[in-house]
């Protein structure tokens, strides 16, 4: 998969490895108390884990066979998720309207019978924002961090609602173990959108493909975050790939080194450059900086008050998702 597809498909699909990490929690229905269910059967999460290699893999076409070959009795969320983000991936190679309709039209009854779904909602904006409607995608994230906030109420616990509001930038309410009142009209949780604006700016480049404005707003914006260097170098990529010199491809790993000399121990970075050796064809560099990267998350998981453990478990699902494709 390109740098491309990467970028617009890596919050989707690291949303579906999120429901398949643990096996999931709680199904909400309504305004009925989640129901607790069961992890799911041995064969549901092989064929889940089977789907998730196959999107990863870019292959939309054998995605599309192999999720309509599944009994109708195991159709869920997941399977809603992985034919919807299936059909997406077929748009960004074909453009055709027909693959952009499929995406749409099966999310759409996936919301229809899952309407508690912040997953699938979260979904809908993530191909919004590959079809390039920057604008319809923010009211859909809004609006799936507002159903994650609700089933949170509910269900304090639920790994999978705390998990779309970390991806959507937005600030957790706290790990409680009783559920919270919910009878009165006023929310006891206020989200905050926790992402810069410089940030969701340069998400928004390049999710339209506009690797130099991406380029040119970061070098005029420049942080002391791991992720501006890890985005800096993604549209030095972006512009590689678009043929517009090799002295993109260069800075885009010296922009790397650079983030590595001030913050040496970042498993963003470390897990950036293994990215960008994987992509330049350099496999052996690529499987050594993963391990890094894999290594210095679990030290900061394992590390009390670390202040990498945020960006470590996002490293590590991501890390979990790459080798549940090779399965």
């Amino acid at each position: 998969m390109t740098l491309r597809g990467k970028i617009t498909s890596t919050f989707l699909a690291a949303i579906v490895l999120a429901n398949t990490a643990c096996g999931r929690e709680t199904i909400h229905g309504g305004s009925s108390p989640p129901t607790t269910v069961v992890p799911p059967s041995a064969r549901k999460q092989s064929w889940v884990e089977r789907g998730i290699g196959l999107l990863r893999a870019n292959r939309c076409d054998d995605l599309r066979a192999f999720l309509q070959s599944i009994p109708k009795s195991e159709v869920s969320e997941e399977w809603y998720e992985l034919r919807a983000l299936g059909e997406g991936t077929c748009w960004s190679r074909s453009h055709l309207e027909s693959d952009k309709h499929a995406a749409f039209s099966t999310i759409e009854e996936g919301i229809n019978r899952y309407p508690q779904s912040a997953l699938l909602i979260a979904d809908k904006g993530a191909l919004l924002e590959m079809f390039g409607d920057a604008v319809g995608a923010q009211s859909f994230y809004e609006r799936a961090a507002q159903v994650a906030t609700e089933n949170l109420r509910r269900n304090p616990q639920s790994r999978n609602d705390r998990y779309v509001l970390r991806r959507l930038g937005k600030q957790l309410p706290p790990l409680s173990a009783t559920p919270l009142d919910t009878t009165g009209t006023t929310s006891s949780v206020d989200l905050t959108d926790a992402r810069p604006a410089w940030q969701q700016r340069a998400w928004q480049l390049l999710a339209a493909d506009n690797c130099k404005a991406a380029v040119d707003y970061l070098n005029a914006n420049p942080r002391p975050e791991s992720v501006w260097y890890a985005m800096y170098s993604q549209a030095d990529l972006l512009c590689w790939q678009e043929g517009l010199g090799d002295h993109f491809k260069q800075h885009a790993l010296a922009i790397l080194d650079i983030g590595l000399q001030l913050r040496p121990s970042s498993p963003r970075l470390l897990k950036s450059k293994a990215e960008y050796y994987q992509l330049v064809g350099d496999g052996v560099s690529a499987a050594h900086f993963r391990e890094l990267a894999r290594d210095r998350a679990k030290t900061a998981m394992s590390t009390p008050n670390d202040p990498a453990k945020a960006e470590a478990e996002e490293v590590l699902n991501e890390l979990r998702l790459k080798d549940n494709s090779k399965q």
